[in-house]
């Protein structure tokens, strides 16, 4: 299971409507609660201690019903802002009260179905699931979300289900509501019971595998999904991290005035996991900086590493920022270059262009075989193939294309020894081409009207081409977390179309795109969800831009190793990942059981104690 999947699951949790719909469908449950209780239990249809007019009936009904669904909400805020919660706001309360209400509509109507089509008088008992329905739902809510304390939940979870009980006190008297309110206590305890078990339990397999309790890691998980706090889920991250020495490669393009045009860094840091958490935003960060203080377009290609390469917190962003200073502070430079030269099997290709000395490869793959992250050990195996003839050598994943079945790129996989492969023929022909004199064009594109949502970061899409005599290649980055198999095809033909010998299309794996919409992959890699024409007028636009500043040049290019990098950890990841994936399984297994038995053990309670 890939952390996208994971990121799926999470991303339909509390996508819940604007304020205006919430209350309006408060408004339609509670009208539809109180149609179906008032039709059965209203006083003429009763026999009700005083009469009401049939209007009257339903009046109190739905201000019994709207009344709970809105007091409950405004106590439950309260609760939540007593203990500091980071999650819940009034918004969200309302939310679940409105899941409430629904479950409890639901609940009834069976009764009510089962009364008026079959004739079987179950109205009461019906009554009492209902409302203890309404409860159960609450509870895991504020179990498993809130992270609240046992006694504390079942207070705040049961307020709605007593709010809405005391209709019953005007139509049938204090006596017959009395015993009524009881049953409807002892059932919720039932149902509470249950539920507290059936969230140990699942939350135990989390526990299992990362030594945090699942309501602790949900609950710190949503704090920044829903409130971009998210301190607590990194540590929970950095718990069980290592710490491992990294690459990051950085060219520095300056032009025949020798100001910096462009500068192109390649850190061997996966951003990820998703959001604002670890490194998910280190492309951005590095882009920005760089940018302010250098004041020219910056980029960051995607180097090969995998989730297990995540930083553990994304305060240290600005740690390898500064490493990022030091590479472009000690780097080599050159003035000519090669053309780009390509080795292809099977799918996959490796571009090579030699800067001086320095080889640049960026991989790449087809439709025919798409793959996602090429792990840090497979592209120092290619760095090492390709320096049999070079002297040192660079290597990029361009990260660009990835469909539904698309699997990491480990060592001693077909891929990974086809990329060794490669790289060493790619490097083998350009070392023999003659090292000429290049220029250099850049363009970044930010706005490009394709929102976070839809898979683009806030760097939009950037071009930097590179002309060599009469050869002229161009690298189109997007601000993205990949890109929908085909999508690469369709770029590559565009810009050959309009005159380019040579095009490589990457991504920088921005994760802060990520887990922001439910998608069939977990997340929206660019052109899933945006029509593949604006993407690539936006592509031939700023391949333009770039263009026409091309520039007489020189590269300055220099690599470091960052030391013992605090990383999440291929176990580590591979660990929380299992947790969740269990905790999930046995989520599903158990509840009917869990659930299946409360309401057994609840309907002989009841009827041993008939009203």
């Amino acid at each position: 299971m890939r952390e996208e999947t994971v990121s799926s699951m999470y991303s339909r949790l509390f996508k819940l409507p604007r304020f205006s719909w919430i209350m309006a469908l408060g408004l339609s449950f509670s009208a539809l609660a109180s149609a179906l209780v008032f039709s059965v239990f209203s006083p003429s249809s009763a026999g009700p201690l005083y009469q009401l007019t049939f209007f009257g009936d339903f009046l109190s009904g739905l201000i019994a019903f709207f009344g709970a669904f809105i007091i409950s909400s405004g106590l439950s805020d309260r609760i939540f802002k007593r203990r500091k919660s980071k999650i819940m706001n009034l918004r969200r309360t309302l939310g679940v009260s409105l899941f409430s209400l629904a479950f409890t509509c639901a609940v009834f109507l069976i009764g009510w179905i089962l009364y008026f089509v079959f004739s079987i008088p179950l109205l009461v008992d019906f009554f009492i699931f209902a409302l203890a329905a309404g409860f159960t739902v609450r509870l895991l809510v504020d179990l498993v979300i809130a992270g609240g304390h046992f006694l504390i939940s079942i207070g705040d979870s049961i307020s709605q289900p007593l709010l809405e009980s005391i209709l019953f006190l005007g139509w049938f008297g204090m006596l017959w509501f009395l015993r009524f309110l009881l049953l409807v206590l002892a059932v919720a305890g039932v149902f509470a019971a249950f539920t507290i078990v059936y969230v140990k339990i699942v939350g135990s397999q989390l526990k299992e595998f990362t030594g945090v309790d699942g309501r602790a890691f949900f609950s710190s998980f949503l704090s920044e999904w829903s409130a971009g706090v998210g301190e607590e889920l990194e540590r929970i991250i950095d718990k069980n991290s290592s710490e491992k020495d990294l690459r990051i490669s950085a060219f520095s393009f300056r032009g025949n005035k020798g100001k910096m045009k462009a500068a192109l860094i390649v850190p061997s840091i996966h951003p990820g996991p998703f959001k604002g958490i670890g490194s998910s935003d280190l492309p951005g960060y590095l882009m920005r900086r760089l940018e302010k203080d250098f004041s020219c377009p910056a980029i960051c290609a995607h180097g090969p590493s995998t989730h297990g390469e995540n930083l553990v917190r994304s305060r240290q962003c600005e740690d390898i920022y500064k490493k990022t200073l030091e590479t472009l502070g000690q780097c080599r430079t050159y003035r000519d270059s090669s053309t780009v030269q390509r080795a292809s099997e099977a799918g996959i290709s490796v571009a090579c262009q030699i800067f001086g000395g320095s080889a640049l490869l960026v991989s790449s793959s087809s439709p025919s075989l798409p793959t996602d992250d090429i792990s840090f050990d497979v592209g120092e195996n290619a760095i090492a193939a390709a320096k049999k003839f070079v002297k040192e050598a660079f290597f990029v994943d361009s990260h660009s294309c990835i469909d539904p079945s698309s699997e990491y790129v480990w060592p001693g996989s077909r891929i990974s020894k086809l990329l060794v492969k490669l790289s060493q023929g790619a490097a083998e022909k350009a070392s023999r081409l003659d090292r000429l004199p290049f220029k250099v064009g850049i363009a970044k594109i930010r706005s490009t009207g394709i929102s976070k949502v839809e898979g683009m970061g806030e760097e939009g899409v950037s071009a930097l081409v590179v002309q060599v005599a009469d050869k002229r290649n161009i690298y189109l980055f997007f601000d993205s977390n990949n890109l929908i198999f085909g999508l690469r095809r369709i770029l590559t033909e565009e810009l050959v179309r309009i005159g380019f010998d040579e095009v490589e299309v990457l991504t920088s794996d921005t994760h802060s795109t990520s887990a922001l919409t439910p998608g069939k992959m977990g997340y929206n890699p660019l052109g899933l969800s945006t029509p593949h024409d604006k993407i690539v007028s936006t592509a031939i636009s700023v391949a333009s831009l770039a263009v026409k500043n091309l520039d007489d040049a020189s590269v300055c290019i220099g690599s470091q190793v960052a030391k013992g990098v605090r990383i999440a950890g291929e176990e580590n990841m591979q660990n929380i990942l299992k947790g969740v994936r269990n905790s999930l399984k046995v989520a599903k297994k158990l509840a009917p059981v869990s659930f299946g038995l409360a309401t057994v053990l609840s309907a002989i309670l009841v009827f041993l104690f008939s009203l």
